[in-house]
């Protein structure tokens, strides 16, 4: 897969987020994450997280970088800016 400008990662807060597409727009990458979402379960008022932590684990969402979500400068780790970020939604 070609990465281009904006990289979307999906993250769950637990394992490593993940490189899911990539787009020359935020437009483009916000039109695709709505595109995933899309019927999911979102985590709100009406499906809060709980106190079972099993329901509550099971959730994620995206973020959007341009380019790479963590670079090296002079051999330090930076998390580079967050550009945009959906809400978090319960896993199918």
């Amino acid at each position: 897969m070609e990465k281009k400008k904006y990289i979307v990662y999906r993250n769950d807060d637990v394992n490593e987020p993940v490189d899911v597409f990539s787009a020359d727009t935020i437009a483009e990458c916000e039109e695709w994450i709505n595109e995933q979402v899309e019927g999911l379960t979102p985590v709100n008022e009406e499906f809060p997280c709980t106190d079972d932590v099993m329901r509550s684990s099971k959730t994620f969402y995206y973020e959007v970088y341009e380019g790479e979500m963590i670079t090296e400068i002079d051999g330090v780790a930076v998390y580079s800016d967050l550009c945009y970020s959906s809400g978090y939604y319960y896993k199918d």
